[in-house]
Formats: C-alpha cells, structure tokens, sequence
C-alpha cells in the first residue's frame, strides 16, 4: 500500500510528512504546524502496542495496521510488538523476523543494540497504554536519558476508548515534539466503545483521604488572583505544598529538577494525598517530571504502590488552548478519564477538608494506617514469591491467571477475617 505520510527517497532514506503544535504565545494557543524529516529506515523501528483480541480493534488492525507492519519491513524498518496482558488480537499479522516483548519487558537493549534512532508507534489505547505502558512513549522517555529519539505516531494506526479521548491524546502528543502522522488515504470505520462523560464536575468528590496532604502548584509567567490567593491560604492555615515553573520545583528552600528526585521527596514526607492545580492541565500537569502520569507510571510499573493517591484541584486547574480540540472538552476528558483512579475536587472543599484535619480521628486513622502497612507488606512479599517462583519455572506471567486468582481470594479472605465481615 502507500502511506501518504511516508516517501521512500532512497534504499537508506525516508522522507517522513508529519505535524506537531507550536506555540503561538501572541494568541496563547499551540496551532497545528506541517513538517518534514528524513529517516534512516534501517536505524527505524515500528512498536506495535496492545493490539489486544477486541472487535472494535479489528477494522484498524485489518485495514492500516497489518498492511503498514509489511511495508515498513519492506523498508527496512524494524517491527516490535509489546502485548501486555492480553491476548493479541487475532486478525494481527504476526511478522516472523519481528521481536515481541510481553507484559511489562522493555525494549531499550534492543533498540540500542540496533543502533535505534526513530521509533513509529500504533495501537491501543491512545491515552493510556501508548503513553504509559512500559513501551510507551512517555515511559520510554522516562528511561531514555539522551533525548535524541524521534517519535512519531501514526493517526490512523491509533485508537481509544472514545472518540475525545483519542483527539485529547493526540494533542497532547503534538504539544510535546510526537510527530502525528497522517496517511490520509484510508477510509475504515473507527469504533469507540464507550462514551466520554464530559461533564467535568460529574465525578468530583467531597472529601479526601487519611494520612498527609501534598499541593503542587504549577506556575507560569501569568498573573493569577485566584492561584495566588490559594496559594496564600495555604501559608495560613500552615499546609504543605511545592511550586512548579520553569521546569523546576521548588519546596521550602531546595530545589528539584528531575522525577527520581520528586518520587523521593515523597516518600520521605510519607504523602497520601497529592494535589494538582495550575497551569497546564493538559500539557505540565500532566506529561512533565512531576506530573500525574510520570506518578502514575512509578506506581504501576515500578512497584512504588505506597505512593499518594491523585487529586486534580478542579476549578484552579486550566487548559492551554489548542487549534484541533475544544479546551472544555479536553478538560473534561482530563478530569474524568485520567488514568489509575485520579480523583477531582474543588478548592474550597480542599480547604475545608484540610482544615478541619481528615474527617476520621487520630486513633482511626492509626488503625487504618496499621492495616494499610499489614496489607501493603503482605501484598509485596506475596508477589515477590510468586514472580520468582514463575521466573524459576520458566512460566510467563500471561499462563499464570490462576495463581493471581489464588492471591487476590487470599486477600479478599484475609480482609474478612481481619475486619469480621
């Protein structure tokens, strides 16, 4: 077939047609900008994410994604697939000179070891799995300390679970140096199988959790009253909280630059509760060193799941315009479909809540936090037991189900025995 978005000039060339977002800082809105780049589809390789055995994956699987996997290899360029969890759909063409990492296996050592300089990404789900996944592109970035790799993404080669969360992600891609690839001459039926809420104060909670409260606030060069005046509310009623501009964050007199630093910094305060507001909820807030999806990705993969529960502060938390999405929509998708159980609430009733100390009492919140530790404990040696015996037995984790089920019936019992359910 032929992609519109990519023109062979040579056996070694490459020509890639694709568009990323500029900020236009007269307007204060990122607009859409068309661009060209020459790769080496040799020192190239496509990542194939979770193409998982769904029907509404099929149509794009059969008619973009199994014809691109062949014409690329036609190319030269390298073919991986990173399935996680599921099975991978079978409508998939499977490459036999491809390579495949499983669940939670990184593709780093093969990417080095193949002199890798241009990463082309589809599959699914464009807000979730292909940003966050082990093999995402923002987890990859997380691990990728030269910062020299190109990323693209193919627009037809993506999709999601809603229509807005697909258009939410791939601005947030344009808006952080991901090429959109856009072939242009495929007319396949996308389905979406479910429907945004785009309410964003459907969700949002009145209360907040036991243990230690934390507030990020994200800064820029403009002035805001209702920032400022929380940000002084929190000096008076004496509650912990950190600023974030110029790429930096700065809390109390020391300053951070980089993610490790800011998971350390919250583990040494003992934090339960995180709180975001400022400017941008669609772009800093979320993708940067000390944003909701980095800690989201530590939590999950990286096995820190004593790490606070996530909070965006509703009515202080504002959107950077963008040419290709309605800002009230983008927001509503953040707030509502934001992935790993981020929470929103609204200022005041932070405030109120933070003030008057957690709803619970101290010896509550003791007990509790005695049971969290028990679980937490037991949860992490149980795993850790359970992955080493399935390493010894040379047993992947996607043939273990049934021990997972074992574990999880231990829990469930457990809990009942401790609380006499």
């Amino acid at each position: 077939m032929e992609i519109n978005g990519i023109i062979p000039v040579s056996s070694h060339k490459l020509k890639v047609m694709y568009i990323m977002a500029e900020y236009d800082p007269v307007n204060n809105i990122y607009i859409d900008v068309e661009k060209e780049m020459i790769i080496n589809p040799l020192k190239s390789a496509l990542v194939v994410i979770d193409i998982w055995e769904q029907k509404w994956l099929n149509n794009m699987t059969i008619n973009f994604i199994n014809p691109l996997i062949k014409d690329l290899h036609g190319y030269g360029v390298k073919i991986i697939y990173s399935p996680s969890q599921k099975k991978q759909n079978k409508n998939l063409f499977i490459l036999d000179e491809a390579i495949t990492f499983y669940n939670i296996e990184i593709m780093d050592e093969f990417l080095y070891n193949h002199k890798i300089e241009t990463l082309l990404y589809v599959g699914s789900d464009t807000y979730y799995c292909l940003l966050d996944k082990p093999n995402g592109i923002i987890s990859y970035r997380l691990r990728d300390y030269s910062k020299r790799m190109k990323i693209f993404v193919f627009d037809e080669g993506v999709t999601s679970l809603t229509k807005e969360t697909k258009e939410t992600s791939i601005s947030l891609l344009k808006k952080n140096n991901v090429g959109i690839i856009k072939a242009g001459n495929f007319s396949y039926k996308l389905i979406y199988p479910k429907v945004t809420e785009i309410n964003p104060l459907e969700n949002t909670v009145d209360k907040i959790g036991w243990g230690k409260n934390f507030v990020v606030i994200f800064k820029n060069q403009f002035k805001n009253d209702d920032l400022n005046n929380f940000e002084n509310l929190l000096i008076e009623k004496n509650i912990n909280f950190c600023v974030v501009k110029d790429k930096n964050l700065y809390y109390k007199n020391g300053k951070l630059s980089y993610n490790y630093e800011f998971i350390d910094l919250l583990i040494k305060l003992e934090i339960r509760n995180i709180y975001y507001c400022g400017y941008y909820l669609n772009n800093e807030i979320l993708l940067s060193n000390f944003g909701i999806t980095q800690l989201y990705i530590k939590k999950r993969y990286s096995g820190l799941f004593d790490l606070p529960m996530i909070y965006i502060i509703n009515d202080l938390s504002y959107i950077i315009q963008s040419a290709s999405i309605e800002p009230d929509i983008e927001k509503a998708v953040i707030i509502n479909h934001c992935r790993g159980g981020v929470k929103n609430i609204l200022s005041s009733t932070l405030l109120k809540e933070l003030s008057q100390g957690v709803s619970e009492s101290i010896s509550t919140r003791l007990e509790h936090k005695k049971y969290y530790i028990l679980f937490k404990d037991l949860n992490s040696n149980i795993k850790t037991a359970i992955v080493r015996s399935l390493k010894l037995n040379n047993i992947r984790l996607r043939h273990a189900k049934i021990i997972f089920v074992l574990f999880f019936l231990i829990i469930f019992f457990l809990i009942l025995i401790i609380f006499k359910i």
